[in-house]
């Protein structure tokens, strides 16, 4: 496996680094949380997500000033790299929990080519701080061959790549769950919690509940760009009302129970609903998991299953 290397704020900016906070908490959250689901849908597949990262950069670069198209197209032409990544998954999450802690009310739509400037360094901000968790940078005194710095290099490559950017297979999460579903319900003392928990779901069997999640992510799947939407928007009635469970509502403020700067908050709740009907899907991969180890941590937090277990 070929990994490439990540565009990070040191490679075009000085130092000290900034805060992510710092470069958007005067943006508004709708196009921030937009543009970061809108890139995350892309690296659901990999189809030509390097094209499109690189053409939407572009797009910002050239709206800039002379001097800063300079340095950006300067830096990323000395580094050379056939496999440079502009963005990934993590950054994305990163960026989406900044926007959400700073929201300040502001409604409009789209950003200044000043914001759009400053979101880029956001993300390069994001992917710095990713990368600089391997310690390679900040640990140069590590034997090349010791188990530390190989821990330090492998752990978070896996994390990035398997966890939230590898493409998972949702046929087979499915499979997995209905046989889960199965198991659970035709188990003598979990029968009469995993048919509460349904009912909670809004949901009458858990046949249904495999079929909404289908039907959730077919919605999802633009089959002529061959990637991923970045929202669903439904009309007045809303055909998967499972949905809701699995969403964090930013229409009137903050859940007290979402902890947005705590990424695995996401998994719990993986769609983001702002003012209108449209629900962001924060990374496709953590909506596959609710087929899966989602499904499972749903069941077993949400019923008097883990009593039963304790």
């Amino acid at each position: 496996m070929q990994i490439g290397k990540l565009l990070i704020y040191s490679n075009i900016y000085a130092k000290p680094l900034p805060t992510i906070e710092s470069l958007i908490r005067l943006m508004p959250l709708q196009p921030v949380i937009e543009l970061c689901c809108f890139l995350n849908g892309q690296l659901h597949f990999q189809t030509n997500s390097k094209e499109i990262q690189s053409n939407w950069l572009n797009e910002i670069i050239d709206r800039q000033p002379n001097f800063e198209q300079r340095r950006v197209r300067d830096a990323i032409n000395d580094l050379g790299e056939e496999d440079l990544q502009i963005f990934n998954s993590h950054a994305g999450l990163s960026v989406i929990s900044s926007a959400i802690q700073c929201y300040n009310g502001r409604s409009t739509n789209n950003l200044s080519p000043k914001e759009e400037l400053s979101l880029f360094k956001a993300i390069l901000v994001a992917n710095e701080v990713f990368d600089e968790r391997s310690g390679l940078n900040t640990r140069p005194d590590l034997p090349s061959g010791s188990l530390e710095r190989l821990t330090r290099l492998i752990w978070p490559m896996w994390v990035n790549t398997h966890s939230l950017k590898y493409s998972k297979n949702v046929f087979t999460y499915a499979f997995r769950m209905v046989k889960n579903l199965e198991y659970l319900n035709n188990t003598e003392e979990f029968k009469i919690p995993i048919q509460k928990w349904l009912k909670t779901q809004n949901i009458d069997s858990f046949k249904d509940y495999v079929k909404n999640l289908l039907g959730i992510y077919i919605a999802g799947f633009d089959g002529d760009k061959m990637q991923m939407r970045a929202y669903l928007k439904f009309g007045n009635e809303i055909i998967y009302p499972i949905i809701e469970f699995w969403t964090l509502d930013l229409r009137e403020e903050i859940p007290s129970h979402f902890n947005p700067a705590d990424l695995k908050s996401f998994r719990e709740t993986p769609f983001i609903r702002l003012k209108d009907s449209s629900f962001y899907v924060s990374d496709w991969n953590l909506v596959v998991d609710k087929f899966n180890k989602g499904m499972v941590f749903d069941v077993f937090y949400g019923t008097e299953i883990k009593d039963l277990v304790d």
